[in-house]
C-alpha cells in the first residue's frame, strides 16, 4: 500500500498524512502515547483506535481534510477488504515517512 487509497465503489482517492498536530490530536482523543503503543505493543492497535488513527489523518484528492467519521468508515473498509495487519503496517510506514524525525535512533 502506498499513502493513497482508492474507494473501490466510486473511484474516489484519499491520502493519509500525519503531522505533529494530527498526532497530538489523536493522542489526546485516545489518551495514549502513539510511540509507546508502537514500540511496546508492536503497533497492535484496537480496531477502534485504528479507525481514529486513520480517521484523523485522511485527506481527499484535492488535499482537503475529510471528516473523522468518513475517515473511520474508510479505515473499516480497509480492515475488512485488505486485512488488519496490512492496514497497521501501512499506517506505521506513512507515520515513519511523515514523522521520520521522531523515529530516529541516533
Amino acid at each position: 500500500m502506498n499513502r493513497t487509497i482508492t474507494n473501490q465503489e466510486n473511484g474516489q482517492k484519499f491520502e493519509l498524512k500525519y503531522s505533529i498536530k494530527s498526532l497530538q490530536k489523536i493522542e489526546n482523543i485516545l489518551g495514549i502515547s502513539m510511540f509507546n503503543e508502537i514500540y511496546s505493543k508492536n503497533a497492535m492497535f484496537s480496531i477502534t483506535q485504528l479507525q481514529i488513527i486513520i480517521g484523523y489523518a485522511v485527506f481527499n484528492s484535492e488535499g482537503n481534510k475529510i471528516s473523522p467519521e468518513q475517515g473511520a468508515d474508510i479505515a473499516m473498509d480497509l480492515i475488512e477488504n485488505v486485512g488488519y495487519k496490512p492496514v497497521i503496517e501501512w499506517v506505521a510506514n506513512v507515520m515513519k515517512e511523515d514523522l521520520g524525525f521522531l523515529f530516529r535512533q541516533d
